[in-house]
Formats: C-alpha cells, sequence, structure tokens
C-alpha cells in the first residue's frame, strides 16, 4: 500500500489511507440537527409528530417520567442581542410583544384549567415557555386518539353519530363555562377515543382560545379560514357588516356546524351556499346566501334542525350549547 508522502500535493486515493485515516475520511455525517437537539427544558424529545406547521414532538417529562406532547410555534420569535444592536427600538417593541403573547397564553391555560373536572373531553394545555427564540407549549399525551373524519364515521349508526357529536358538545360546554372561546373549532382539532359506550371526542389545541368576555386583537386572533364565522371576518376586518355581530361562544358553533357537516354529510364536505360550494362559509352568510344542509344520519331531526341554525348570520339567532344538547336526546347511555 502506497502511503501518504510529506508534502505530496495531490490528496491521497481513499485506498492508499491508512485504516485509522479512512476510517476518519468515512466517518458518517452527523445526525440531522432536530435529531441532535434531545431536551427542551425538562422535556426530553422521544419522536417527532405530524403537527401541520408547527413542529410536534412526543416527549418525556424527565421530572416525573411521563409522556408529553411538546408544540414549537413557528413564530412569533424572540429577538436576539444582534437584532437589539441592530436596532434597539423594534427590539424592545418584539420583546414587548413576545411577553404580552406568553402571559396570553398563560391566562387562557389557567383559564381551562379551572377547577371542574367535567367529561375530560379537554385535551388541556399543562405549561407555556420560551426556549432561546421560541415560544413552546406542552400538552397531556393522549393514547388512541383517531381523527374525526368522513372516513372514519362513513360506516357508524345513527346513535354512535349522535353519541359522538354529543361529546362534541359536552366539550364544548365545558369550555363554554369557563368563559373561554375555544376559537378554531376544525375536524383536525376534534379527535375521538373509542369506549365501551361509544366515540367520545377530545377536543385539541386551544393555541387560538380566547376569553369570550375580552377577545385578542383582531391581528392576533387566529382560527382557520374555511371555518371563520361571519363575526370573525367583520372582527378581522375582511368584511363589514350592516348590523353589529358581537364575538363569542357562538362563533364557536358556527364553526362546529361547519365541521360536523364536513364529518357526516353524504359527500363528507362542508354544506353548499347559494347552490355552489364555497370555502367561505362566513361570506356567504355576510351576502344573504341560503345554506343546504344536508342530513347528518343521526336521526335526529330537532339535532339537525338546530344544528344548521348554528349557521345564522347573527349570533343571537343560533342555538346555544345545551339547546343542541338537549336535542341529542337523553337515551344514549353513559357518555365517559
Amino acid at each position: 500500500m502506497t502511503e501518504f508522502v510529506e508534502g505530496q500535493t495531490a490528496a491521497p486515493r481513499t485506498e492508499d489511507v491508512p485504516s485509522r485515516e479512512k476510517d476518519r475520511v468515512r466517518a458518517p455525517a452527523g445526525p440531522p440537527r432536530e435529531r441532535r437537539r434531545s431536551n427542551i427544558g425538562p422535556y426530553k424529545l422521544e419522536r417527532r409528530i405530524e403537527g401541520g406547521k408547527a413542529e410536534c414532538w412526543l416527549c418525556t417529562d424527565t421530572r416525573d417520567g411521563s409522556k408529553k406532547f411538546l408544540k414549537k410555534f413557528p413564530s412569533p420569535k424572540m429577538p436576539s442581542d444582534d437584532d437589539r444592536i441592530r436596532d434597539r427600538a423594534a427590539y424592545e417593541n418584539q420583546v414587548r410583544m413576545c411577553n404580552e403573547f406568553l402571559l396570553h397564553h398563560q391566562q387562557v391555560m389557567r383559564d381551562i384549567a379551572g377547577l371542574r373536572v367535567g367529561n375530560g373531553a379537554l385535551v388541556k394545555p399543562l405549561d407555556s415557555f420560551w426556549h432561546e427564540a421560541s415560544f413552546f407549549k406542552i400538552s397531556p399525551f393522549v393514547e388512541g386518539l383517531q381523527t374525526f373524519s368522513a372516513e372514519v364515521v362513513r360506516s357508524w349508526s345513527a346513535q354512535r353519530r349522535t353519541i359522538a357529536i354529543r361529546s362534541v358538545l359536552l366539550a364544548l360546554r365545558e369550555l363554554h363555562d369557563q368563559g373561554v372561546a375555544h376559537g378554531d373549532i376544525k375536524l383536525d382539532n376534534i379527535h375521538l377515543v373509542e369506549t365501551p359506550s361509544g366515540p367520545v371526542a377530545r377536543l385539541i389545541d386551544f393555541d387560538d382560545a380566547y376569553r369570550a368576555d375580552a377577545p385578542p386583537l383582531s391581528t392576533v386572533l387566529g382560527g382557520t379560514e374555511d371555518y371563520y364565522s361571519p363575526e370573525v371576518l367583520v372582527f378581522k376586518g375582511f368584511a363589514a357588516s350592516p348590523t353589529p355581530l358581537p364575538l363569542g361562544f357562538a362563533s364557536d358553533l358556527f364553526s362546529l356546524s361547519l365541521a360536523l357537516h364536513e364529518a357526516f354529510s353524504k359527500d363528507g364536505r362542508k354544506p353548499r351556499w347559494g347552490g355552489r360550494e364555497t370555502a367561505d362559509a362566513g361570506i356567504s352568510a355576510l351576502s344573504g346566501d341560503t345554506v343546504d344542509y344536508q342530513p347528518l344520519g343521526t336521526g335526529r331531526p330537532l339535532l339537525e334542525y338546530r344544528l344548521k341554525l348554528c349557521l345564522a348570520l347573527e349570533p343571537r339567532h343560533r342555538p346555544r350549547v345545551t339547546e343542541l344538547l338537549s336535542a341529542c336526546g337523553t337515551n344514549l347511555g353513559r357518555i365517559a
């Protein structure tokens, strides 16, 4: 084997490198950065979980060994010392906004925690904090969750469908009883757990929740546009209304009605408005279009009638959660 000669200008061929050097040259590249990172505070990252735009992980709380769900927000970002040097005023403004963001989430977390246990249908946030430049939230990790979708419920009986809807309503009532609106009701945020008495909902993702008596700034109010109520569109300045549309609990019911139609209707889609399909239900309601609400297969005409009424333009004309629960009936067995 040819040895490397001192002063040689060309790099040696791999086969000419002594075994020790060959091992060094051929050492595999290190793992990606996100795999090398093993801890965020007391939380040890275990495996990545699909979470849409956010970075989500199954993690272990090193303090007690429990499994948790960790979510890293893509924004906002805490500014760095370099940002402070470049523009101190912009730096201080960003720090203030980040601190307000944290306080808002911590307040919602305290409101949701409350004293009432309810039916355990809220997967409540447990912790929120800044780590380096990013914002993180911690929630319980719940085993056995399945998505709430048209594919899952297609073969369900009328009673199973009603039990599932009732459990979603119970979860929403528990949240509203704490004075908090969810702000982002959609199928992706409603999961199911199978119990002996039937499918039971678990309401997740309170990132856009707010106190119904004190909504956040319009620029902060989040949610998903496809599920926006008319009052959210007006509040955010996306549309105008000739009549006042107060923002509060009724907005969740508008979004929930869209989601339940998407899950249970025959074609597995949101309602048609004015004889056409549209992703802008809130705009259609503001335009005075008539909604075509298909049967949901629950065998409960009053329930489905009231769910259709949840798409009324004015919040005061929409049924309350208690009215919807009443329409579900009481002979459904125990709801876990």
